[in-house]
């Protein structure tokens, strides 16, 4: 048999890679110290937080069996402790990986294993003497090895532990037959952590005694310092009548020092009974499952809080909750808040991720989802509220004002008000879902209430329904209750104005991205959840002055009533909104996109104003319908108003033509347009038909709504102002003046004007001598993102006349040469300021500017006697003797050509322009100037002779015999060198 010899030099080589690789075994295990509490942990970093709502931290991972830090005491181990963790593979492994390369063997990147370090000693306990004796002696870590551990007193921890579950038990903590207090209390200087990280500990914390009854009186466990749950379930306990002022819960965490860290396991099934009081300042305050206060927080990142019961008031979680950034909190009853309640200055909680889905407020004054108030803060940047039900289905920030001031608003002076107010709550909405909640009376999906501020700038509030009003988001001022429409309204004036009111009951909504979408306000109409009330506001019910619509999307809400999008419940609210689309909406009845009902107004100015059009209605008023006005009872401002004022072009410039869309005479094609800038107590519909205009500019688009009586957009029974709000008194638009001016060589003759802006064609006029060659453009918006319409404007003079040039005076509209008036229209009714900007526009001769050639066909051939004059002719013009363009000329044309436009000079000189034809066979051609005549020369042959084409030549026949017998002995010749190269540079083999 014969073998390969090995390459000089490979066998050293291998020999030497096994021999390190070898040696490998024997490198000393390396640990990282943890800069808080050297901890020793084995190679590798990980991005961390330590789950108290703290930054985030780069921290080394942990082997198994050994506590991260952060979430687990410290303990010593063997090996050497590297400061700086990046210099690890440089003393460990670089130089060798370095060696071994440049020794010609490749080494791949995978990381060198090192040996972990060996797990701290546990102490085994099997019973509630031995846990009780390891804690007094301060174990570290203690391993339960045991089911049942019966709690005749509270343990408490005032240093770092670690509990773990042996292999193959499930131990349980519950209270002796007679003792009903909280099981174990961790000090402000302790930290307990229930399992590794990662690992579930099995353990169950139990509020039934030995016996199986209910044996709950307290807290299940109580923190000051810090609580880390890595798998631990805490269920079936029951907290009896809580007395008034008194604060408990199954879990408790108190104090600035406070927090609990969830990464696994569960709270359920436990139940917290509270005793009933009428003032909030007195409640008792006890959640079904978890209490944070005086600065406690928590982090949930995984885990579930589900079926726990607050009896009474409260809510499965209270006080200061702390960052959800994963796991579930599910189908827990309460009252003030189905799953979460943060009440207080200090309370703030942060939502990334996680559910809080399915639970329930039995109070009608309650949120389903999470409730936030007296100064406390929400922030959601992601994660899903579902499902939950309430009188406010998903998320309530403020309180429900009802009992404190219904019917006492007249007696209260601006002081006591502020009282009542308490501390401002804030929810900012940046991402995340508020979703499929169902709201008994209030909003569907959140309801901004009173002393509160609700900021939405991305994010999503859809598949929500209310009953009565707000399907999407209510915001609600509590200055009035009844409808501000009758008598009983007016009876409950406030003690105070209007603004003084805003500034103490903001109720804020500000939309500045997002969408609000598939929302419904169910009404007497629908009785999905048993519908009663009015059924307002599908998406937005309004009932606030501090709601500001700056951008963001509305579609696919539905109203029972009015405004399946948006509605402005009643006067004294007013409404502002600006660069909106409102388009595709409609109406069972009246106004598919907009309906003001007989108490509102609206004004709709070009000026940040609105794109209307395309909507729908059965019975009248496709785009718009007004009311005929009523007496206003609730006049806190002391104004009757009857006023509507349409918007005559969109916020682009593009013109508006509006039509009569009345009951019973709908608009029909052929109508004539009407001009409806003011109307004043009368009732009328509209439609507007438009070259489409931008809409690309709107930052809030309203579409595909509908509502049931008016307003498949909006409605509102308030006051509806669209484009820049009154109170900024800018010139919300500018007229544009055009003047005509003739050259006085020159007849003047009607031409056209194209108008375009920021390089869209807006509008063409005619200039005659009937209008004294003058037109205005009227209501041009002052200007468009930001920039003055003068310098967006560009004027086109569209004219045939080749013999004359318009051009515009001036390069551009200057802004120091506008005249500025005031337009005061109807007697004074409406008033408004704007600018005329006059432009003059002049015509002169065209003789230094361009020059044309034209010319005629004359024939000569006897009325074409011999049937040869061709269809067509081509002729050529030539610029100083040199081609420039070729036309073809037929007797359609009257055998007539002109080229036009042309320059007179180049280089400051005069061009010589001249004609040529294409020869035309048996006729003479002769020019005159641009004139050519062509005569039949009658000896010209009828047919000329076609030469004779010449025979193609034969191909050569390609080469045969011995020349291809020598070719194919020189190919294999050459083959049969390079077979024999090849076996010659092969390695020698040996026998």
């Amino acid at each position: 048999m014969k073998r390969k010899r090995a390459r000089r030099g490979l066998v050293p080589l291998v020999a030497l890679t096994l021999a390190l690789i070898m040696a490998l075994g024997t490198v000393p295990h390396v640990a990282l110290a943890d800069e808080a509490d050297g901890a020793p942990v084995r190679a590798g970093v990980t991005a961390s937080d330590d789950g108290a709502g703290g930054e985030g931290k780069v921290s080394p991972v942990p082997p198994v069996g050994v506590a991260s830090p952060g979430d687990g005491p410290s303990s010593s181990a063997q090996g050497t402790v590297v400061e700086n963790p990046l210099s690890l593979e440089r003393q460990t492994g670089a130089s060798l990986r370095e060696e071994l390369t440049a020794g010609g063997v490749h080494v791949e990147s995978e990381p060198l294993r090192r040996a972990p370090a060996p797990t701290p000693q546990a102490v085994e306990v099997t019973d509630f003497a031995s846990l009780k004796a390891a804690i007094e002696g301060k174990q570290p870590f203690v391993t339960l090895k045991g089911n049942d551990f019966e709690f005749t007193e509270t343990l408490g921890i005032d240093y770092a532990l670690t509990i773990t579950a042996g292999d193959g038990f499930a131990p349980k903590f519950f209270r002796g037959d007679s003792f009903y207090g909280t099981l174990i209390k961790v000090s402000e200087q302790g930290s307990l952590y229930l399992g590794e990280d990662g690992t579930d500990v099995n353990l169950v914390f139990s509020g039934k005694g030995k016996n199986g009854a209910p044996q709950g009186a307290s807290a299940l466990i109580e923190t000051a310092g810090k609580l880390v749950i890595n798998g631990a379930d805490f269920v079936d306990n029951t907290i009896g009548y809580v007395e008034v002022d008194s604060k408990k819960a199954p879990m408790i965490a108190n104090g600035e020092s406070a927090s609990i860290v969830f990464h696994c396991g569960s709270i359920k099934n436990n139940r917290t009974h509270q005793q009933y009081t009428l003032n909030p300042n007195t409640w008792p305050f006890a959640p079904g499952a978890i209490l944070l206060q005086d600065g406690a927080q928590m982090t949930m990142n995984g885990g579930s809080v589900s079926n726990n019961k607050a009896l009474n008031w409260d809510a499965s979680m209270a006080g200061d909750v702390g960052a959800i950034s994963g796991g579930d909190v599910t189908g827990n009853p309460g009252q003030t808040a189905g799953a979460i309640l943060a009440q207080g200055a200090r309370a703030a909680v942060s939502i990334t991720d996680g559910n809080i889905a399915d639970n329930d407020a039995a109070d009608w004054k309650g949120a389903g989802g999470i409730k936030v108030c007296n100064g406390a803060g929400l922030n959601m940047t992601g994660g899903t509220l579902s499902g939950n039900k309430g009188g406010i289905g998903g998320v309530l920030i403020g309180d429900v004002l009802y009992d404190q001031l219904n019917g006492k608003r007249k007696n209260m002076a601006a002081d006591e008000l502020r009282q009542i107010a308490g501390q401002r709550s804030n929810f900012i909405m940046q991402g995340g879902s508020i979703e499929n909640n169902a709201g008994s009376y209030f909003a569907g999906g959140a309801m901004v209430s009173g002393n509160a501020t609700f900021t939405m700038n991305a994010g999503s509030i859809s598949g929500n329904a209310n009953k009565d009003g707000g399907g999407g988001v209510l915001a609600y001022d509590w200055i009035i209750w009844e409808y501000a429409g009758s008598e009983a309204g007016g009876s409950d004036r406030p003690s105070i104005s209007s603004s003084e009111w805003s500034e103490i009951f903001p109720a804020a909504f500000t939309m500045n991205g997002g969408t609000i979408s598939n929302n419904k306000a169910l009404g007497e109409k629908f009785k999905e959840l048993g519908g009663f009330g009015d059924g307002d506001g599908g998406g937005l019910l309004v009932k606030s002055n501090e709601v500001r619509l700056n951008a963001g999307t509305f579609t696919g809400n539905s109203a029972g009533k009015h405004g399946g999008a948006i509605h402005v419940k009643t006067v004294p609210y007013r409404l502002n909104v600006t660069d909106v689309l409102i388009y595709d909406n409609g109406s069972d009845n009246e106004g598919g996109g907009i309906w003001i009902c007989p108490i509102g107004d609206f004004e709709a100015k070009i000026q940040d104003g609105a794109v209307i059009y395309g909507n729908t209605a059965a019975n009248a008023g496709d785009d718009f319908y007004s009311k005929e006005k009523h007496q206003d009872f609730f006049n806190v401002e002391s104004k009757n108003h009857f006023s509507v004022i349409l918007p005559e072009r969109f916020p682009d410039g593009t013109k508006i033509s509006w039509y009569s869309d009345d009951h019973g005479t709908r608009y029909k094609a052929g109508d004539a347009a009407v001009a409806p800038t003011v109307l004043e107590n009368g009732e009328k519909g509209y439609k507007a038909l438009v070259n489409a205009g931008d809409a690309s500019a709107s930052n809030l688009k309203i579409f595909n709504n509908h509502a049931g009586d008016g307003g498949g957009g909006i409605g509102s029974n308030g006051y509806l102002e669209i484009g820049a709000p009154t109170e900024q008194n800018p010139p919300s638009y500018k007229d544009l003046k055009v003047v005509k001016e003739w050259d006085g060589t020159l007849t003047p003759s009607e031409v056209q004007i194209r108008l375009s802006i920021n390089g869209r064609e807006i509008e063409t006029v005619t200039l005659n001598e009937a209008n004294d060659f003058t037109v205005t453009f009227r209501k041009l918006p002052a200007e468009i993102n930001g920039t003055p319409i003068e310098d967006l404007i560009s004027l086109e003079e569209v004219s045939e006349r080749p013999d004359w040039v318009g051009f515009v005076v001036g390069e551009n509209i200057e802004h120091g040469k506008v005249t500025v008036e005031t337009w005061n229209e109807n007697g004074g009714s409406y008033s408004e300021r704007h600018q005329v900007l006059t432009v003059k526009t002049r015509n002169v001769i065209n003789d230094d500017k361009l020059v044309f050639v034209e010319g005629t066909k004359t024939w000569q051939d006897d009325g074409n006697k011999y049937g040869k004059r061709p269809d067509s002719i081509k002729i050529t013009l030539r610029a100083n003797g040199v081609d420039k363009q070729t036309i073809e000329v037929t007797q359609k044309d009257g055998w007539k050509w002109r080229f036009d436009n042309l320059p007179k000079y180049e280089d400051g000189k005069e061009i010589l322009y001249s004609v040529a034809e294409e020869a035309v066979a048996g006729y003479v051609t002769e020019i005159n100037g641009y004139n050519i005549t062509n005569t039949w020369d009658g000896d010209a042959p009828d047919d000329p002779v076609k030469p004779t084409p010449k025979a193609p030549r034969t191909p050569a026949t390609p080469a045969t015999g011995d020349d291809g017998v020598s070719l194919a002995f020189g190919v294999a010749l050459l083959g049969s060198a390079a077979l024999l190269i090849g076996l010659l540079g092969r390695p020698r083999e040996d026998s």
